[in-house]
């Protein structure tokens, strides 16, 4: 019986033994399985995490992009007002100014035109006026100078009228 006590004995550690060691392997197994769901789930997230990655590092450079093209516009614009517009506007501006000057040059010369005709015709006027006067001095001088002829109321009776 000893024996066979020894041998229960030995049964019941082996079999003991044998659950211990199907528990730690199943403990194993379930602890295996629990990492490999983590680490599947953890790489599905991160599959699925690559094209959302993906799309919004590409919003992010859509977005950068745009700004340099709006950077870019408007440099472009300030360089157009800077080498077109300005110089342009500073062209017609002077055209303007000269236009304006060239006008004003003429109102003047016109004037100093009209005032020379009239002052011109003033002074034709005035010597025509003096001519007249100084001949009709002269006429009056003459006048004066010689004696009145008379004559004759008609050709009958009195002979001839002298000429002189």
């Amino acid at each position: 019986m000893a024996r066979a006590n020894a041998e229960r004995e030995a049964k019941d550690a082996e079999v003991s033994s044998r659950q211990q060691i199907a528990e730690r392997e199943r403990d194993l197994a379930l602890r295996q399985a629990q990492l490999k769901a983590e680490t599947d789930k953890a790489q599905a997230e991160a599959d699925s995490a690559g094209p959302l990655a993906r799309a919004a590092k590409k919003r992010e450079i859509a977005v950068i992009e745009q700004e340099a093209a709006e950077a870019k516009a408007a440099l472009t614009e300030r360089e157009l007002d800077s080498t077109v517009r300005k110089p342009a506007d500073a062209a017609r501006y002077q055209r303007e100014q000269e236009a304006e000057a060239a006008k004003a040059e003429s109102i003047r010369r016109a004037e100093a035109e009209a005032e020379r005709t009239r002052l011109d015709a003033e002074a034709q006027a005035q010597a025509t006026v003096a001519r007249a006067e100084a001949q009709a001095r002269a006429t009056a001088a003459r006048r004066r100078r010689r004696p009145r002829h008379r004559r004759p109321r008609s050709r009958r009776g009195r002979g001839r009228a002298r000429r002189r």
